[in-house]
């Protein structure tokens, strides 16, 4: 599902690019941080609103030995 939603941003950028004389070399920079954010931002909304508990629970471990 990620990499559909990827594509057609890609692909929809590319247009709006074009159609706006927006210069192709800042579509690709756009897309690199766009994914970097999507992967860590997914991973730290995990931590925080699923796992949170676990995290509590373990980082006892570390701090209480």
């Amino acid at each position: 599902m990620f990499v559909f939603a990827f594509g057609f941003g890609y692909v929809l950028m590319n247009r709006i690019f074009k159609i706006d004389n927006v210069n192709q070399k800042y579509l690709e920079p756009l897309f690199t941080w766009t994914l970097i954010g999507t992967i860590l931002g997914a991973r730290l909304g995990h931590v925080i609103f699923i796992s949170l508990s676990y995290l509590k629970k373990i980082s006892g471990v570390f701090f209480y030995r």
